[in-house]
Parts: structure tokens; sequence; C-alpha cells
């Protein structure tokens, strides 16, 4: 029988994906693609261009009755911009029936950021009794007139039997609607079902990878974060990890930070390119310094194996801890396994190798909830 002390010695096998110097798999979140996001459900400004702040309540409340006279005569901005002030209350008492009817004006004239709002409001019951089925109708209405949101909120709704009945056909069509306006979250749902083998083959040909990479293109962290499970289940060819590896470096520039993450995975890997460690380094400091815990993880084995640079055994254990507090449990479990083995320049500590077992544990790491 293993002694406690023992146990925590032989945890370095059983938690190679924690990411300890002699695992080949970086640390980070492992299983599946992350699952599809819910729909959006926060009101927007529905006006093309946001109505600058007033100087003064005075010059607020004057906007306001401007608005109101431009709004009766049916102009789809104007009511747009009242419905937006009666739900923030700026210039205006705050009144959500009657940003509803602000909303309603302008979703008649055919702006479909309007029909986005009037349909959040229905589904949530702000203003009014929630209504879902008025809230769908609403939502595809504001898709046809061009909301992205709305299209991506129908589509959520279809894949998933919310006041309409479930046909991940429909979900698809109103996800790539979002997908073609710009909206990167609509991308990725899409490739989510296509990932999961739901729905017949698409006309256009595209699989959950296609979709992972215009989800990412667009800035969806999610589908940058996916294009990385992806590609560490083996599913990218060696020309999809390629324009993935392209994408999630021009994503990582624009500061999607999961986007770095997956970055770091694919040049630390040698995924569509070449192994480049030094700039793996990069891309995953880069990401851990916007509080990407598994980054932080990662980059942490690669110090203690001087992995792209010289060993670093004090800024490992530094990267750990960041990473254990932004809730990676593979960092809290390192930790207890280097606090168990006095490693790293740690002074052994049974005491503290189970409380970083424990934490990892509440933070989902099944590995580490047997020590």
């Amino acid at each position: 029988m293993l002694t406690k002390t023992s146990r925590l010695v032989a945890a370095c096998a059983a938690l190679c994906l924690a990411g300890l110097v002699g695992c080949s798999t970086p640390s980070g979140a492992s299983g599946g693609a992350a699952g599809n996001q819910r729909a959006q459900d926060e009101a927007t400004d529905a006006s093309s261009s946001r109505v600058p702040e007033m100087s003064n309540e005075e010059a607020a409340s004057g906007k306001v009755g401007a608005l109101k006279r431009r709004c009766q005569m049916a102009e789809a901005k104007a009511c747009a911009s009242l419905g937006s002030r009666y739900i923030s209350g700026r210039g205006v008492e705050r009144n959500l029936e009657k940003a509803r009817e602000a909303f309603a004006k302008a979703c008649d004239q055919q702006m479909g950021d309007a029909c986005f709002n009037l349909a959040v409001m229905a589904e949530k019951g702000q203003g009014g009794e929630p209504d879902p089925m008025q809230a769908a109708e609403l939502f595809k209405k504001g898709c046809s007139h061009g909301s992205a949101n709305a299209c991506h909120n129908i589509g959520y709704m279809y894949e998933n039997g919310e006041a309409v009945e479930r046909d991940v056909e429909e979900a698809i069509r109103f996800y790539r609607k979002g997908c073609q306006a710009g909206k990167g979250a609509s991308c990725t749902n899409a490739g989510g079902i296509r990932y999961r083998g739901q729905g017949a083959e698409s006309a256009d040909g595209k699989d959950g990878a296609d979709w992972y990479l215009e989800g990412c293109r667009l800035k969806d962290a999610v589908g940058c974060f996916n294009l990385a499970v992806m590609d560490r289940d083996g599913a990218l060819d060696s020309n999809l990890a390629s324009r993935a590896r392209d994408v999630l470096s021009k994503s990582c520039g624009n500061q999607v930070w999961k986007a770095c993450t997956a970055l770091g995975e694919f040049r630390l890997r040698g995924s569509g390119g070449p192994k480049e460690l030094e700039k793996a380094r990069r891309a995953f400091g880069k990401a851990c310094q916007h509080d990407q815990g598994t980054a932080c993880v990662t980059l942490a084995t690669m110090c203690l194996a001087g992995e792209g640079g010289p060993k670093d055994p004090k800024r490992a254990v530094e990267l750990l801890r960041d990473g254990c507090r932004m809730g990676s449990g593979s960092g809290c479990a390192n930790l207890a396994i280097l606090y168990g083995q006095g490693r790293a320049g740690l002074e052994k500590s049974q005491q503290k190798a189970e409380q970083f077992f424990k934490k990892a544990c509440q933070q989902g790491y099944e590995k580490a909830c047997n020590n």
C-alpha cells in the first residue's frame, strides 16, 4: 500500500496531462471542443451609431424631446435611439414599457437590431410578460433585416428546441446568416454542430474545422480554442492545420487571447508548420498576461524543462500559481506535485500538496480528486 507521501510522488505519472516535465502533452483544457455558446440575451444600442453623451441633463432632455418627435414621424433610427435611452435611463426616466414601444416602431421600419432588442425584452419579460414564442418570431424578423445577433439567437433556439421545435438544419441556416453578417460565435456554433456529426452534409462542403476557422478569423475565442482541441485530437490534416496556424497568429495579434494559447500549442507541437519553441513561449506568455490560466501552466512546464529558453524553476512556480489562481486545475495539481516532491525550489510540504490537490479537484481537474 502506498503511503500518503509516496502517493504524491506517484501522482506525477498519473497527472501527465497536468504538464509536468517529461509529459509530452501540453496542459490545458482536455477533452472535447467547447460547447456551443448561449445566445446573446442583452438588449443593445440599436441605432447604427451611438447617440453622443449629453454634457448635462438639460441637453440630454432636449435631445430626447427631438428623438420623440422624430420617432413619431416613423424615423427608425430615432425610435431605436429612444428605446435605448429608455432602457439606460439616459436623459429620461427609465421605462421598459416605453422602450418596447420605441423598439417596436423601429422594428416595423425594418431595423433589424431594434427587432433583436424587442425580442430580447419579450424573451426576458422586460416591459411586459415573457413570451418566448413571440421572441422567436422577432428574432427571425430581425435576422431577415440584417441583425447578426438576431440570426445567432434564433439559430441557438432551433439548435436547442427553445420555444421552437428542435431543428439542427434550421439552426445551421440561421447560424450561417449570422456568420455571413460577421458574428464569429455563429460560425463557431455551426462548426460545433458539424463537428458532432449532426445535420445533413452542407451544400458548401464546410465541416467543423472550416466553421471554426471562420469564427476564429472573426475573433471568436471559442472558435480559436476549438481549433486547438481538434488539432490535439488529430482531427486536422496538414492543410487545415497550416490554415489554422495562420488564422490563430492573426487573431492573437488582434488580442484574442485564447488564440494566443492555441497558437502556442501549434508552435509547441509543430502543427501546421515547424516547431518553434521560443515563439511558443512568447505566445503562451502573452496569453498568460491576459488571464489565460492554461497558457500560464503550459509556459510553466516549458520553463521547468528548458524548452524554448533556459530552465527557470522560480518563474515556473510563479506561473503555476498564476494559473491556479485563474482557475486552471492543472496549475493547482502541478503545484501540489512540486510541493509533494520538494522540487523547483519549494520546501517539501505534504500539507500544501494536499491543499493544492483539493483546490485542483474543486476546479474540475478530476485526476487530482483521488490524491
